[in-house]
């Protein structure tokens, strides 16, 4: 029961610190948050695939992710 709600509020969280950035950016130093959003997105597709690919977080053998447990699951 404590598995969805936690999964929800770690992506939430995750989600607005990754959003944080180009808003830093924006605020500080005028730039555009357009170009340092898409920016952000190759950032999190190269790290994303690092962790998959490079780590012991991916299956071995294959370029994917464990699946999700059904308790994390919505619907």
């Amino acid at each position: 029961i404590i598995h969805l709600p936690l999964v929800l509020i770690a992506g939430i969280a995750a989600g607005g610190l990754w959003a944080a950035v180009p808003g830093y950016l924006k605020a500080k130093m005028g730039t555009n948050e357009v170009i340092n959003s898409i920016m952000m997105n190759y950032i999190a597709m190269y790290v994303a695939n690092f962790i998959i690919l490079r780590t012991s977080f991916g299956v071995q053998g294959k370029s994917a992710s464990p699946l999700i447990k059904e308790s994390a699951r919505i619907g």
